[in-house]
């Protein structure tokens, strides 16, 4: 079980791409670079090095951005080859007569703001007020969430929240988030196996079988599981794995409750934040997947 705990933590984005949580695709942008001329003067045709600092907003593709690469930039060419892998756009001019190469280029991603789906780019334009007035364009390869439907809905969200936590160093933001993924996910299920009643709906003493909303969220997670599983598993017993995934349930629910209650005061590592992740992704594959040992699982996330 290490093993499995392991690899869920250390291949999110596997995981997050089967949960609906992310989404890999690529982005192209297109503008010209003007200097702010409140740290640098105007060189007019003059050969000069300028000082680039340049935002990007990804707010109409992404909810939350995990991760963001540039995987090139350059001059806009009209004929460029786009079938081409090994093309790369022109990182300058061919300058004025006698001057050879201009308007060089030299860019690089600084910054990604996760949740304001931002990016800034920082760098060198050595070149004149002709380069400025250029269109230079931007390929980008970014990972992250949109809002849509799935079949996880909410938990969905909180996981691609979570994520997005993580990958800005905001470990306890993170766990509070996959947690919270772990809280819809189960109650989305336990209202699923009730005939989707609600909750002021249910008459128990009518309704046979239903989980009700009171009870402590491990009991839900036991009856969702045990009424997901096959009849020739024999129940929770014949299950192999699930008295090691309930006990880090039921710890991780134990340092929620005390970070909620104020009780606990270590701080939350990125081992807390990883077993967190894996257990929600382990009851997410059982549950829904009908996974019900590591091979399976691994193989149910491509990790196999």
């Amino acid at each position: 079980m290490k093993k499995l705990f392991k690899q869920l933590g250390l291949h999110k984005i596997e995981v997050c791409l089967k949960l609906q949580a992310t989404e890999i695709i690529q982005l192209e942008r297109k503008s010209e670079l003007l200097p702010d001329f409140d740290f640098v003067s105007y060189g007019g045709l003059s050969e000069k090095d300028y000082p680039i600092w340049h935002e990007f907003e990804f707010g109409n593709e992404f909810l939350f951005i995990h991760r963001l690469r540039m995987s090139d930039y350059g001059y806009f060419v009209d004929d460029a080859p786009e079938d081409d892998d090994n093309f790369e756009l022109p990182k300058y001019t061919s300058g004025r007569a006698g001057y050879g190469e201009a308007g060089i280029l030299k860019l690089e991603l600084h910054t990604v703001d996760r949740f304001g789906c931002r990016a800034m780019l920082r760098g060198l334009l050595s070149g004149s007020s002709i380069e400025m007035n250029m269109d230079v364009r931007f390929k980008f390869i970014a990972a992250g969430y949109r809002e849509g439907e799935t079949r996880l809905r909410h938990a969905a969200e909180a996981i691609a929240e979570g994520w997005a936590f993580e990958e800005e160093g905001k470990l306890k933001q993170a766990f509070f988030s996959y947690y919270a993924a772990l809280d819809s996910f189960i109650d989305a299920e336990r209202i699923k196996l009730n005939g989707g009643l609600d909750d002021d709906e249910i008459d128990e003493e009518i309704h046979e079988n239903i989980i009700a909303p009171d009870i402590r969220l491990n009991e839900k997670l036991r009856h969702v599981v045990k009424r997901n599983l096959p009849t020739n598993l024999n129940g929770l017993n014949g299950l192999r794995i699930w008295g090691e995934v309930f006990g880090r349930f039921n710890r991780i629910t134990e340092t929620r409750n005390a970070i909620a209650h104020n009780t606990k005061i270590a701080v939350i590592t990125h081992d807390d934040v990883n077993v967190c992740f894996s257990t929600l992704a382990i009851i997410i594959a059982i549950v829904q997947e009908q996974c019900f040992d590591e091979p399976a699982i691994l193989e149910c996330y491509g990790l196999s």
